[in-house]
């Protein structure tokens, strides 16, 4: 059974001070790297299976974790973590997540049909 993951991937307490994991901030290195060498979500997903890199206990990884990672500013040192990567990654990791994400377009006759329907069309 695994536990309820209060520290972020990479660290670990010690002593009750917070401290690199040696190997989980490798992997956290590599899927940074990964994400900007052009590795999706999925891939990297998929990759951590493959390799068999535990995540916490027996959850296996999704692709929701792996945006955490890469969405966590902890990684570069603030609030008192060790810093894993350093903070230029984290931006190029940034610019390249806003680069991937489309907002979705609605159509004039979607937010006619919206407002028709319920009032104004939600700002999605």
């Amino acid at each position: 059974m695994g536990s309820n993951r209060k520290r972020p991937f990479g660290y670990r307490m010690e002593l009750g001070e917070i401290v690199l994991h040696s190997t989980e901030a490798e992997t956290v290195r590599w899927i940074y790297s990964s994400y900007l060498a052009g590795a999706s979500y999925n891939a990297l997903v998929d990759k951590l299976r493959e390799r068999g890199i535990p995540y916490d206990g027996d959850k296996p990884w999704n692709k929701n974790m792996a945006a955490r990672i890469l969405a966590d500013r902890r990684y570069t040192g603030e609030g008192g973590f060790p810093s894993i990567i350093p903070e230029v990654q984290f931006q190029m990791v940034q610019a390249r997540r806003q680069e991937r994400t489309t907002p979705c377009q609605k159509s004039p006759a979607q937010k006619e049909l919206r407002k028709l329907c319920g009032g104004s069309p939600p700002a999605w």
